[in-house]
């Protein structure tokens, strides 16, 4: 009987394990997707913008530095330094 109940408990939890997969996936997906949609709507509004362009990450990590008239700068730490 023990090992029946143990056989039972580890298939509920397998099931669970791959619930719980499912849905993390789901959701990476699902972020992928959004994450996507907004630099391509940055890229949209650069374009829109007179003399800006988007570099690499800045040091923070937080944010893509902006290039502007020959200036680079962060707009979430503040990080400044012309080329």
């Amino acid at each position: 009987m023990r090992l029946r109940d143990r056989s039972i408990r580890m298939r509920k939890r397998r099931s669970h394990f791959r619930r719980s997969l499912a849905e993390l996936e789901s959701d990476l997906e699902t972020t992928r997707v959004r994450i996507q949609q907004l630099e391509n709507t940055l890229r949209g509004v650069v374009r829109n913008l007179d003399n800006i362009s988007i570099g690499g990450p800045c040091r923070c990590g937080e944010s893509m530095l902006l290039i502007r008239q020959k200036k680079i700068f962060c707009p979430e730490c503040g990080y400044q330094r012309t080329m």
